[in-house]
């Protein structure tokens, strides 16, 4: 399944956990520069930016494989580390951040005050975003949510429907924008830092209940679980 873990321990084991996440695999014929280089790019250097000195939350940094066959690899690590999923503050994952054309969208899945503080703390650090919050079972934070883990989910659409040049032989270097990655994770990493601080955050945790049914119906119409 290539899964691929990195962990800075928090200070205090009791407080929920923050993970970051992306995939590192690609279709075939596409080059995934875009999907999902960008997105292992940015937990590389939230790694990076976040490894300076201990927090008080753990964070925890995964590369899944084999997401482009319906986010087999982060199912599979949802279903062996269940116990772990009660200690799962927030799940971040980046998928598909960096093309030169289009805007960031945020997928939320959780509470409205997690939407809200989302929205608003990015938006003091300079991104502003279009915000989706319907359950989507095509991203890898989708099993997570399933176990009840709410999610933020950073992408870029650039042409209705989706991505010009997703899976496709133009998801090359040349498509991408380091640019773009780097206004994302200027502000995204500060975010993080706070909540990787911060004993009580100022949203619930958890997921709404008609999110919950959502993500249990379609985990049984196309997962079979």
């Amino acid at each position: 399944l290539g899964i691929i873990i990195g962990v800075l321990p928090g200070r205090d084991p009791r407080l929920s956990e923050v993970i970051m996440m992306a995939h590192h695999d690609t279709q075939s014929g596409n080059p995934g520069a875009d999907d999902n280089a960008s997105g292992v790019v940015c937990i590389l250097e939230l790694a990076r930016l976040l490894s300076g000195r201990s927090h008080r939350r753990t964070l925890r940094f995964i590369s899944f494989g084999t997401e482009e066959q319906l986010s087999v690899g982060s199912a599979a690590y949802v279903e062996r580390h269940r116990a772990e999923m009660k200690n799962t503050g927030l799940v971040i994952n980046f998928d598909s951040v960096a093309s030169h054309l289009g805007h960031f969208e945020l997928s939320c899945i959780g509470s409205e005050m997690l939407a809200r503080y989302a929205t608003k703390a990015l938006a003091l650090r300079g991104l502003d975003l279009g915000l989706r919050t319907e359950v989507t079972p095509f991203l890898d934070n989708f099993p997570f949510n399933r176990a009840g883990v709410p999610s933020w989910a950073f992408f870029r659409s650039n042409f209705p429907g989706g991505r010009w040049q997703h899976h496709s032989p133009h998801d090359t270097l040349e498509n991408v924008s380091v640019d773009k990655v780097i206004q994302l994770l200027t502000a995204v990493a500060p975010v993080v830092k706070r909540l990787a601080e911060q004993a009580l955050w100022p949203f619930s945790r958890g997921i709404s209940a008609a999110q919950r049914i959502t993500a249990q119906q379609l985990g049984r119409e196309l997962y079979g679980f």
